[in-house]
């Protein structure tokens, strides 16, 4: 698809309406890229909270072991 099919929304250059699926497409690169950047940092924070419960799980299941083990000992 080119630009020229699109039809111009009043008021605002920076959207535009695709005459076939009628859907409303924005062409802000700026807007487009800094969603990108969002979209990944958000990404980066969701698989970093993910490894910190898997971290605590573990130290959970050390810290038992090392309870059942000294238990044994006294």
């Amino acid at each position: 698809m080119t630009h020229k099919n699109f039809i111009n929304i009043e008021g605002r250059t920076d959207l535009k309406r695709d005459p076939n699926s009628k859907a409303i497409l924005s062409n802000n690169k700026d807007a487009f890229l800094a969603y990108q950047e969002k979209k990944k940092q958000q990404e980066e924070l969701q698989k970093i909270k993910e490894e910190q419960g898997f971290l605590r799980e573990e130290l959970n299941e050390i810290k038992n072991l090392l309870q059942i083990l000294t238990r044994g000992i006294n």
